[in-house]
């Protein structure tokens, strides 16, 4: 089996690490909702063959065609950050490693294939994700792979068949994972779970983390989002959770997530200084989402122009492209009335991210607005 995936990834490397990764002629899948059609069509047209072979001949497509995801801030911001990694290795370099690593009792070694795949999973090229994935699987198939690292190349693994739409495979594959109690995997199943609406599982894994990671220094990042997603979920009285966040977060001198824990309070009705701080947070880190999401909590709070703050949170959300933001901005305006075509341009991003909650909001808005009655009843 290693074997026959050592001769696919070589002669998959043959077209060279530069070509792989080059931009080329940009496809025209510009939407989440055009690269899920994409994806279902590529789905579709191997279903028919058997499970043990499905996913190596999806991975195989996805390689052949080249085709490019639709443009992501995040995406981008990760690719940009791993770049001296990926430039750092040539085709021979990179044939030589993922050879070796099976085999290899070398930590150095495992770690550069797990930095490399991390790199090229954050292409937004589909065929590089299927590099990706390899490497992944190769350092799976290593006995002397640290736990951690095998935790994380399950979850690296995961998050390709995700960004592919195989959100069943996905979920399995982080949950082969858990058997390592490394806290990362609970967070991200905890966070996952909690986006599907199944509050009850999400808080479980959620609380998993936090007990694995309660006597482990290394582990207090992973504590530290488990906080932040029980807030997130409402577990009782959010503030708690977002204060002790707060609280490690100021500890560890991790800006980011002292304003994501600000942020949360504020959503928690702690007050709107909280937004002000978060801002003052992510302005000084430049992280332009969080700045986003500062201005719609003040927005929303009502403190001071509300407009104002929808109408600059509405700028960096274009500029970063997040969609959801921009959603969640145009909608504030709507609240603020600012004209129901608010409303109406929400609706049209919301759709097209398949974003149900702000699809439901944005109706609702139109509702309240007066744009006809219908409009409740499909937000129902």
């Amino acid at each position: 089996m290693f074997k026959y995936f050592l001769l696919v990834s070589v002669s998959f490397l043959s077209l060279g690490v530069t070509d792989v990764y080059s931009k080329g002629t940009r496809a025209s899948l510009e939407t989440t909702a055009q690269w899920e059609a994409y994806c279902t069509r590529k789905i579709q047209q191997h279903r028919g063959q058997t499970k043990q072979n499905f996913y190596a001949a999806l991975l195989s497509a996805f390689e052949n065609d080249g085709e490019f995801l639709p443009p992501s801030s995040a995406r981008d911001k990760e690719s940009e950050a791993r770049k001296p990694i990926r430039e750092k290795y040539d085709q021979q370099t990179v044939a030589h490693i993922l050879s070796e690593t099976q085999t290899t009792n070398s930590p150095p070694v495992i770690t550069d294939v797990y930095e490399l795949a991390t790199a090229y999973r954050h292409s937004d090229q589909g065929r590089v994700k299927g590099l990706a994935w390899r490497m992944f699987d190769a350092i799976l198939k290593n006995p002397t792979a640290e736990p951690t690292l095998k935790a994380r190349a399950h979850l690296g693994k995961s998050k390709i068949y995700g960004r592919f739409f195989l959100e069943e495979k996905s979920i399995k594959e982080v949950k082969k994972g858990l058997i390592y109690d490394f806290p990362q995997l609970h967070v991200w199943l905890g966070n996952t779970w909690l986006a599907l609406r199944k509050t009850e599982d999400g808080v479980s894994y959620l609380k998993m983390a936090l007990s694995l990671s309660q006597h482990n220094s290394d582990y207090s990042y992973y504590r530290l989002k488990a906080l932040i997603g029980l807030g997130n979920a409402r577990d009782g009285d959010q503030k708690p959770h977002y204060r002790a966040a707060l609280e490690l977060a100021v500890e560890s001198g991790n800006k980011e997530l002292q304003a994501q824990a600000l942020i949360g309070l504020g959503n928690a009705r702690d007050g709107a200084h909280t937004y002000r701080e978060a801002l003052t947070i992510a302005e000084e880190i430049r992280n332009k989402d969080l700045q986003a999401q500062a201005l719609i909590g003040l927005g929303n709070a009502r403190d001071g122009n509300d407009k104002e703050y929808y109408r600059a949170a509405l700028t960096i959300a274009k500029e970063i492209r997040n969609k959801d933001l921009q959603a969640q901005a145009l909608i504030g305006l709507g609240n603020a009335r600012d004209g129901a075509h608010n409303y109406r341009e929400a609706l049209t991003i919301a759709e097209e991210i398949r974003n149900k909650d702000l699809q439901a909001q944005a109706l609702i808005g139109l509702g309240n607005a007066r744009e006809g009655a219908h409009n409740y009843r499909e937000a129902l």
